[in-house]
């Protein structure tokens, strides 16, 4: 069996000319050659909700201008879509405010909302899921995925980014059906084997340390990363920030389900040596030392052990996007604030996820506190 490749180049800003020589390495370094009979192509970078790329929560415009200009020849029709948090209000301002209906201006490519579309089923490990018809009708799928930590998945990358295929609120749905992390990354991977993409280039120019993926801080690593095989990215990327990949569930199962490559030793790394980076300079989500604990002791103290999100009424906005994405309706309006019923919270984090304002913040026991943060 072949290695898997993944090339890292380093690029030290978003300027178009600098990425665009930045992604042909990337491409000549994995051998990969451009079909010039491809029809449909599909891009779907990181667009997690409506704020500018200087906050490193979405792919850089740029980066997608600069992919979708590439592949925009020989009369290939590119589309460029994502699903994103909040798009029910209206992507067209999500476009805007992260800056790419500006960026795609004058571009052959077309900004393509998943939201009121056709779906259709795609199935993996006897799992159904009703994905963007999108996704199929393309003949060639790129993941422009966003380097960035994760406060239920530790970590996101390029197989989390498939979850952008399930349109609107669907995505809520798995959240109440999966409250648990391991669950919620079983369904990831199967979602990845069913709609696997056929390239991937990642943003980590700007990526995203703390507690992620949203209300992290941004933070310059100046590479970015491509591959065909998600795992193996994944897998490096999660080695230069700091974490053991085996520590990731969805790497983990993805391991098991021999979806990937998840041993660096069995990885082809190309361009950029990995070892240039120090880990310890990158911060890791406020609550993966809790990952470190065994699931008995948990069970055994889990009163006492808990990371529950919670409002910082000082930056709240009263938008109530939090409420309203909420799949088990745990927070409602008193008349003096959003609340919290953490009986029916799950600790899903699409609150702290969606919340546009850095409102929301994971409050911890005393236990936490002291021996784990």
């Amino acid at each position: 069996m072949s290695k898997a490749r993944v090339a890292i180049v380093k690029c030290d800003n978003y300027h178009p000319q600098n990425l665009r020589d930045a992604v042909y390495k990337l491409l000549e370094l994995l051998d990969f050659k451009f079909d010039l009979h491809r029809e449909n192509i599909l891009l779907n970078p990181n667009l997690l909700s409506a704020k500018g790329p200087d906050r490193a929560i979405t792919t850089h415009p740029h980066l997608v201008r600069v992919v979708a200009d590439m592949f925009s020849v020989n009369s290939a029709k590119v589309f460029v879509g994502d699903s994103p948090g909040g798009a029910d209000r209206g992507v067209k301002r999500i476009w805007r405010n992260t800056g790419l209906l500006e960026s795609m201006k004058g571009s052959n490519a077309d900004l393509f909302s998943f939201e009121g579309h056709a779906v259709m089923p795609a199935r993996h490990n006897g799992r159904q899921f009703m994905i963007t018809e999108i996704r199929n009708r393309c003949d060639f799928v790129i993941g422009l995925p966003k380097l960035k930590t994760h406060v239920l998945t530790l970590m996101t990358g390029a197989l989390k980014n498939c979850f952008g295929f399930i349109p609107g609120f669907r995505k809520s749905l798995y959240h109440k059906e999966l409250p648990k992390p391991y669950e919620f990354s079983e369904m990831l991977v199967d979602l990845y084997a069913a709609t696997k993409p056929d390239l991937f280039v990642m943003d980590a120019i700007l990526a995203m340390e703390g507690d992620g993926p949203s209300s992290g801080k941004p933070k310059k690593l100046n590479l970015l990363l491509a591959s065909t095989d998600a795992v193996a990215l994944d897998t490096v990327a999660a080695s230069v920030i700091g974490f053991d990949p085996m520590k990731i569930d969805y790497l983990k199962i993805a391991n098991q389900q021999k979806l990937g490559c998840t041993q660096l030793e069995q990885i082809d790394i190309v361009g950029e040596s990995i070892n240039e980076y120090k880990p310890a300079e990158f911060v890791l989500p406020s609550n993966t030392k809790l990952k470190l604990i065994p699931d008995f002791l948990i069970k055994m103290i889990s009163p006492y052990v808990w990371a529950h999100p919670a409002i910082d009424y000082d930056k709240c906005i009263n938008c109530h996007i939090c409420r309203d994405s909420c799949p088990m309706k745990a927070i409602t309006d008193d008349g003096e604030g959003l609340v919290y019923d953490y009986s029916k919270c799950i600790d899903c984090m699409c609150c702290h996820e969606l919340c546009p304002n850095e409102a929301i913040y994971l409050k911890k026991s005393w236990l936490v506190k002291k021996f784990i943060s």
